[in-house]
């Protein structure tokens, strides 16, 4: 197990953010796998897809979920800086092949061993960030970095890692709103993972993009235990239609209502409800992998997928 843990709240009150750290468990609190074998090699940037309060998020990554710890920082809407978890977490989970960064590359699937991750508070479907929201996020990507001894631009989004399911942060127009609009990628609005580096750098006072660091190559290293791998995803995620055939899509604390082509990228498992029908239909921890797997349920029933929800 990894023996690295980051001083998340010395590090960010030092950057001059308002830091609230959840309990006084946070130092040591990690993912299965303990903290980092070294220092992490980048900033992983989420939204968290949600609509609530900042106590709500943060209590259910660091207390609720099924693959909790979620992240290691959140950001709220008022430039809070949340501190959750000192140690590795379940954040990217599994995605693209070698990421390389300044001081070296990450695995595959191994984002959540060697990366920090941090949360932005917001839905991700249009709903504005605050200007507060997203200074305090470069300034908390920027200082971990540099503590790290990273380039401000060791930074990735969560799409860039994992394309084929996510899609955040988002929307790049919301981003605008709060003054800094990067180009969107994906027709969900993703910000531009080289939009977001760039900007990492220039608020660095950084004029320069270095081009990341590939190791040479080498002779292959002895036979050894591999660690574990990222695949526990941040959240289980349920679905179900209503009774216009509405699909709907929750974590049992929020809920969000989508046409099919808007989330048939996200990782879902099981179905909501509670009733017999439900678990027949499809067995709890199955992967629903297209719209005809969604049961339709009483509309009565829609409160187990959670009970704050935008349409």
């Amino acid at each position: 197990m990894g023996s690295t843990y980051m001083p998340f709240a010395q590090i960010l009150r030092d950057a001059g953010l308002n830091v609230i750290e959840i309990d006084d468990q946070w130092e040591y609190r990690s993912r299965s796998s303990g903290g980092w074998d070294a220092k992490p090699l980048a900033v992983a940037w989420h939204h968290t897809a949600s609509e609530t309060t900042a106590e709500n998020d943060c209590n259910y990554m660091t207390y609720n979920a099924d693959a909790e710890p979620i992240a290691n920082i959140y950001i709220a809407d008022n430039g809070d800086a949340w501190v959750m978890a000192g140690g590795a977490t379940n954040t990217s989970g599994s995605g693209v092949g070698t990421m390389p960064f300044s001081r070296g590359t990450v695995p595959e699937d191994q984002a959540n061993t060697h990366t920090v991750g941090m949360e932005i508070g917001n839905g991700g479907l249009g709903q504005p960030y605050t200007r507060e929201q997203l200074d305090s996020a470069f300034i908390a990507s920027n200082a971990i970095n540099k503590y790290c001894g990273n380039q401000p631009a060791d930074v990735f989004t969560h799409n860039d890692y994992a394309p084929d399911r996510k899609i955040d942060p988002a929307t790049a127009q919301a981003a605008g709103i709060a003054g800094w609009e990067p180009g969107s990628v994906t027709s969900s609005g993703t910000w531009s993972n080289s939009d977001l580096q760039a900007e990492c750098a220039r608020r660095a006072g950084d004029d320069t993009l270095p081009p990341p660091t590939t190791p040479p190559p080498s002779t292959p290293p002895p036979t050894t235990p591999q660690p574990p791998r990222d695949d526990e995803d941040e959240m289980t995620l349920y679905a179900a239609k209503d009774s216009n055939g509405t699909i709907w899509v929750g974590n049992g604390i929020h809920r969000i209502a989508y046409g099919w082509d808007e989330w048939n990228m996200a990782v879902v498992r099981g179905l909501a409800g509670s009733g017999p029908k439900c678990r027949q239909a499809l067995g709890e921890g199955a992967i629903i992998t297209d719209a005809a797997s969604v049961i339709t349920i009483g509309d009565g029933e829609l409160d187990t997928l959670g009970l704050i929800y935008t349409s």
